[in-house]
């Protein structure tokens, strides 16, 4: 058990929670129940709560889906549900615009529509129709239709409605002095499953070096271990929890290269001015990973270190040549992260390792990002990919070429680009490449696709890079 402290919805809150409850149901506990619980792997935004933190001295509000966040996780943060908005009595401007646009029909997945877009009035009371959308591209609402929401929320931003409840300004002015630490309580009857969570650099480690915690698993965003938990009801020994630890969670730029902190969340890469202009390859493809409400929790380092076959930002650090800065208690090491995967699931990544940052070099290169999928957000792909080339003129210089769902793990497509480099840029030349690419990959049969129509995609892949980079090589245009 710990003893947190949090704010819910305007009023402070002392209490005791087990590590084992999500966010989703601890709030049951104060008869909050307008938060429903759809998928329980935040596919589907009906979860979804805003959460306030204080972040370098500023208060910062997300939209996440609380049925993937441990409930400790909310100490120190204000948490606001539907019902902190607003009421039967007096509706919320965002609650009366649905009503008004004819938004609800079931309402079962209203209250996560609410709150997304909350959210996003919060940060942005003007958005535009595309922010609108991306704001809703975590919540699926299956009997009425986003036209209608959209309208309501499009409406709203014309509008010059209050959209912040009054009691925020009292919350953030406590947030930014917040400092009460969380507490551990002992559980004397049953400690066959611990929650660790480690305070600085120092405490992890000794943890990891102890014989008992050897198995432990990692977390620091948790969005994909805490989908095991709810659906496939995975139990660890011992769960290493990192978000508490500052000095993981950075972006700093060198002469050369862009270094990037264990507990960054997508959210925070997406926004970096740096990675829109240096690297738009690694912000193309988090872009388009998961939804809002993942990308504000997850972070990059755990979409690494969970060694999935057809993750997309491992795929696009690996077009990007990047290296894996890995500690330990005494130790230090760098790994190219085309070297980091063994297998399926297996990492080079030793027991009492963590990995530290991710370190991108800086290249004047020519990049571009390509997932295919059943849906536009929040799915797997079936085949992702990603190109980084340096051109001499009209020659093919240097290229990597890294493909997703086509091996146990994301490659690198060697012989392809050993066959582009020093070559002038043709459709013929580029037929051929995709040719060798759908030769060297070994793809599987499974849901997302039989063997041979990911070797079809993989062949459509290369062609389309060059098609989106080199429109007037490839294209004879009168």
């Amino acid at each position: 058990m710990y003893h947190i402290s949090f704010f819910l919805n305007g009023q402070l809150i002392n209490t005791n929670v087990s590590p084992k409850l999500t966010a989703l149901f601890f709030l049951r506990n104060f008869g909050l129940t307008g938060t429903k619980e759809g998928c329980s792997e935040g596919d589907c935004g009906a979860c979804t709560i805003v959460i306030g933190e204080n972040k370098n001295n500023k208060v910062i509000y997300q939209a996440v889906n609380s049925c993937l966040m441990p409930a400790v996780r909310m100490h120190g943060k204000h948490i606001v549900t539907v019902e902190g908005i607003g009421n039967p009595e007096k509706l919320h401007p965002l609650q009366k615009a649905i009503l008004d646009y004819h938004g609800v029909q079931c309402g079962y997945c209203t209250p996560g529509i609410i709150m997304s877009l909350f959210a996003l009035f919060l940060n942005d009371r003007t958005p535009s129709q595309k922010e609108i959308y991306d704001a809703l591209e975590g919540n699926l609402c299956r009997c009425t239709g986003f036209e209608s929401i959209r309208k309501a929320a499009l409406n709203l931003s014309k509008q010059k409605n209050k959209i912040v409840p009054n009691y925020f300004t009292k919350v953030n002015q406590q947030l930014l002095k917040f400092n009460q630490k969380i507490e551990f309580i002992p559980d004397l009857e049953n400690n066959s499953q611990q929650y660790l969570i480690p305070k600085n650099l120092n405490e992890l480690f000794d943890i990891l070096e102890s014989p008992t915690n050897r198995d432990a698993k990692i977390i620091s965003g948790g969005t994909d271990v805490m989908v095991d938990v709810n659906i496939k009801k995975h139990k660890f020994n011992t769960t290493i929890d990192t978000s508490q630890i500052q000095k993981l969670d950075f972006i700093k730029e060198k002469d050369t290269a862009v270094l990037i902190g264990a507990d960054t969340t997508f959210s925070d890469i997406i926004l970096n001015k740096i990675i829109r202009k240096r690297l738009p390859l690694l912000y193309s493809a988090i872009s388009q990973l998961g939804s809002k409400q993942i990308r504000n929790v997850g972070t990059l380092v755990g979409n690494i270190a969970n060694a999935s076959p057809i993750a997309d930002a491992a795929t696009a650090l690996m077009a990007l040549d990047a290296t894996l800065i890995l500690k330990s208690k005494n130790d230090e090491r760098r790994v190219p992260i085309a070297d980091f995967y063994k297998g399926y699931k297996i990492t080079c990544l030793k027991p009492n390792e963590i990995i530290f940052s991710i370190e991108i070099p800086l290249k004047e290169s020519v990049t571009s990002f390509e997932k295919t999928g059943k849906r536009k957000s929040v799915d797997i792909a079936s085949v992702n990919s990603a190109i980084s080339l340096q051109m001499n003129q009209d020659i093919i210089s240097n290229i990597t070429i890294a493909f997703g769902g086509v091996a146990p793990y994301p490659v690198i497509a060697q012989k392809t680009a050993n066959f582009l480099k020093g070559k002038e840029i043709t459709s013929a030349i580029i037929e051929q490449a995709s040719l060798i690419t759908a030769s060297e990959v070994k793809p599987i049969s499974d849901l997302r696709g039989s063997a041979q129509f990911r070797r079809l995609l993989v062949r459509n892949h290369i062609i389309k890079h060059f098609v989106k980079l080199f429109p007037k090589n490839l294209y004879n245009h009168e």
